[in-house]
């Protein structure tokens, strides 16, 4: 992460090789930023961050790299993976 990105609330953590993040959404910063607790990720599991970058925030998580990098183009053409990974994303856009 450059100085000018940097996760609110606590320090930087790194992806592993085998990770990749996963943009939910940019906002404004706000006056306080709280992280999305018990929010599920667009992998089903938790771990939605706040990465502060200048006036905004990035919500992002750490996701397998194979699933959302590697395979994301054969995933696209599994409905029954696009539908659930739709559903997951809706719902953590609307949380955040």
């Amino acid at each position: 992460m450059t100085s000018r990105a940097r996760r609110t609330g606590g320090p930087a953590q790194k992806s592993s090789p085998a990770q990749a993040l996963y943009l939910y959404a940019i906002s404004q910063l706000p006056k306080k930023v709280v992280p999305a607790i018990g929010i599920e990720g667009i992998d089903g599991a938790d771990g939605i961050e706040p990465i502060r970058c200048g006036q905004c925030v990035c919500w992002v998580s750490r996701v397998s790299k194979a699933d959302f990098a590697d395979e994301l183009s054969a995933n696209m053409e599994n409905l029954e993976w696009l539908a659930t990974a739709s559903l997951r994303h809706q719902r953590a856009v609307a949380a955040i």
